[in-house]
């Protein structure tokens, strides 16, 4: 059995494991076969030589990630882990859905069929009427396309 030592002494461990290790436990439940201990700003790994590298190379992902956000949650995390590497990760956080990104890293994109096609709109043309019901999106999408014009 192999042994992986990674310092997390870069980073704050309680916000990068999350509160009550919650990211952690995810971080477990990807990699089943691994036995992950965290201790202060230490983090053992052991297990499979293979899947120690792979690890090593996702969690180097998440703290760079996390060097530059400030911030870990989940949905980062699954980004990261299912990507097929570096450049598809990189590729997703700057993909061309995207439109900004917003606090902490938060990816800001069309989410909806119709906020697809008012951001195709916005880019064929220089003024967009967009109407609709409260809370669809209209006003959101348009402060984040104006911003990313920045």
């Amino acid at each position: 059995m192999n042994e992986l030592i990674i310092d997390l002494s870069e980073s704050n461990p309680r916000e990068f494991f999350g509160v009550r290790n919650k990211n952690l436990a995810f971080l477990k439940k990807h990699f089943p076969k691994l036995k992950i201990v965290a201790r202060g700003s230490t983090m053992k790994v052991f297990g499979d030589e293979e899947q120690l590298q792979e690890f090593d190379k996702r969690i180097q992902m998440m703290l760079e990630h996390y060097g530059k956000y400030n911030t870990m949650d989940e949905n980062i995390m699954e980004r990261v882990l299912t990507s097929n590497g570096r450049e598809d990760y990189d590729n997703a956080k700057g993909s061309g859905d995207t439109l900004v990104h917003g606090v902490s890293g938060k990816i800001i994109k069309a989410k909806t069929p119709n906020q697809r096609k008012l951001v195709e709109l916005t880019k064929k043309n220089d003024m967009v009427f967009a109407i609709g019901p409260a809370g669809t999106g209209k006003t959101y999408m348009g402060v984040a396309m104006a911003v990313r014009a920045l």
